[in-house]
């Protein structure tokens, strides 16, 4: 018998902007979705980063929606997706100490460990109205509620930044092929590649987002 969630995870809701976290024995404690745009404003209204014209920018790539209209036609418009890697940076600091984006083999990691479990996460106390709001809608979807990568949204998400090294990230992932058309097999391929600090324009990398990781340790 599989394992079931209850006995190997923990959900639990992240201090800052109270959206669930899942915390994986001997990987970390990822956010459970990619991060999303009401997660991304909040950190532009607190901290005054970044502007108006930037994130103009940014929604050109995916536009924005209110979670109330969120459905499995187009929930990917959640994420905040065309940004840089180096532009998370700043983010993840405000997000939580230790907070980063995972390495490759942490995200494999955590996708085999979720594909391997069987049963349904419960859904944790103190989760903003956003996140309870969004936990249901994708819970009500028939593809998503049988299966906790697809919950999880690393498979039928984006496509996420990945560290392959200190100096160069790629992207990987799954999307739905209504989002972006791929073959893609997350285990073994990565969908885009992308140098630290290079600016290649940003239509380029619309379907990239990230979710963050507190790693138990930094593997390279």
């Amino acid at each position: 018998m599989s394992p079931s969630y209850e006995t190997t995870i923990r959900v639990l809701p992240d201090k800052k902007t109270h959206f669930p976290l899942i915390d994986i024995p001997d990987i970390g404690t990822l956010t459970l979705w990619p991060v999303t745009k009401i997660q991304f404003e909040m950190f532009m209204i607190q901290t005054k980063a970044y502007g108006d014209t930037w994130y103009d920018e940014v929604l050109q790539c995916n536009p924005r929606i209110s979670y109330h209209r969120v459905t499995k036609m187009n929930y990917e418009r959640l994420f905040i997706t065309g940004v840089y890697p180096d532009e998370v940076l700043s983010f993840s600091k405000w997000f939580g100490d230790g907070y980063r984006i995972p390495t490759v083999n942490e995200w494999r990691k955590a996708y085999t460990s979720l594909s391997s479990l069987n049963g349904e996460l419960e859904m944790p106390e103190d989760l903003s109205e956003p996140a309870e709001t969004i936990w249901k809608k994708i819970h009500g979807f028939p593809e998503t509620s049988l299966s906790l990568t697809k919950f999880s949204l690393m498979q039928w998400g984006t496509v996420e930044w990945v560290m392959k090294n200190e100096e160069e990230f790629a992207g990987i992932g799954h999307p739905r092929h209504e989002f972006k058309c791929n073959c893609s097999n997350p285990l073994t391929d990565l969908v885009e590649k992308i140098k630290k600090n290079t600016t290649y324009p940003r239509k380029g990398y619309r379907h990239c987002g990230f979710r963050l990781i507190k790693g138990n340790c930094h593997d390279e």
